[in-house]
């Protein structure tokens, strides 16, 4: 349990650290879901909830977990972890971890600052429940798709020089993005029925409403990383042989 720990603190460390193999693209796609907010604001005059940025930046981050979150995606440190001890789904495991340890704060700073910010502090509950509930469902899904089409990354340069490896590679960087598109109203469907996102107000019924939104997204994140443990499990050895 302490090597695990320490290695949860290890790997947060070297997240800050270059060459910032997934922070790098978290922070393009937070950047993206701050122009979409922005976008609609000022050109569609649309009310301004400071908890749907928490909300657009989770549903960029399920492209960004399953696009980076790769357990293949930094070779070198796949195969440190590795050498010490750690099986392929420890290691998603410490990386989901690492992942919610930073995701969430922000998404919480995000939320309240904005109601502060916009004098709504009576819609935090809500605009809280918006910002951080989505994260479940997209570290599940994200397990799968990480553990299904891991890939390894490589130096631009040398990638160019592997040709047969491009285009597979573009294929597995591309499809968790065209996947989110579909997979959005599944993952958030409890927030569409309720009319969370939509709330101006403190509904009588956000009590119920929390509880379904809460039970849905633990029961996303258990199904994806079940089925993704269960996956590498019976290919323990797919992510040490990757090639490309």
């Amino acid at each position: 349990m302490n090597s695990f720990l320490s290695q949860i603190k290890s790997e947060l460390i070297y997240s800050f650290k270059p060459p910032f193999w997934w922070l790098s693209t978290l922070f393009a796609n937070f950047s993206l879901a701050v122009l979409v907010i922005l976008y609609s604001f000022f050109f569609h005059h649309h009310y301004i909830r400071p908890g749907l940025i928490g909300l657009i930046m989770s549903t960029w981050l399920l492209a960004d977990v399953t696009a980076t979150n790769q357990l293949g995606a930094d070779p070198n440190r796949f195969v440190l972890m590795r050498k010490n001890g750690f099986s392929a789904i420890q290691i998603l495991t410490i990386r989901n971890i690492m992942l919610v340890i930073i995701i969430l704060p922000i998404s919480v700073v995000f939320a309240v600052v904005g109601d502060s910010l916009a004098h709504t502090n009576k819609l935090l509950p809500v605009d809280l429940t918006i910002a951080v509930i989505p994260i479940g469902p997209w570290i599940g899904f994200g397990n799968l798709i990480s553990a299904l089409l891991p890939y390894k990354q490589m130096i631009f340069k040398e990638r160019i020089k592997r040709k047969s490896s491009i285009i597979p590679w573009i294929a597995k960087m591309s499809l968790p993005y065209i996947a989110s598109t579909f997979t959005v109203p599944f993952c958030l469907w409890p927030l569409y029925v309720t009319k969370l996102y939509r709330n101006h107000h403190l509904s009588y019924h956000f009590g119920e409403e929390f509880i379904l939104v809460v039970c849905w997204s633990i029961f996303v994140l258990s199904l994806g990383t079940f089925l993704a443990h269960e996956y590498l499990l019976l290919r323990p050895n797919k992510i040490d042989n990757l090639t490309e």
